[in-house]
């Protein structure tokens, strides 16, 4: 690959995680203060018990930042590294 599509490809998936990691605080956020009421909503509409509620959102919550860790930074930042390299040269 040239150095254009090693920049472009590393901006992208640096702009993909700010993106993302913006929308998982403020998902997290909203969910802290409303999680009764999340859990009180799942009962009623699908029977899932609080406590399973909790657990399955935590899951999801870990899932979602080991995707956004290794999957979209983790990349970025080889990138990064490999750009900064082939100036080097």
């Amino acid at each position: 690959m040239n150095q254009q599509n090693l920049i472009l490809a590393r901006n992208f998936l640096l702009k993909w995680f700010i993106v993302s990691f913006i929308l998982f605080l403020a998902i997290s956020i909203s969910y802290v203060f409303a999680k009764d009421y999340g859990a009180e909503m799942m009962f009623r509409l699908y029977r899932i018990e609080p406590l399973y509620y909790y657990k399955t959102a935590f899951i999801l919550f870990g899932l979602v930042k080991f995707f956004l860790l290794f999957f979209v930074l983790s990349p970025a930042i080889a990138l990064h590294w490999l750009i900064k390299a082939q100036k080097g040269e």
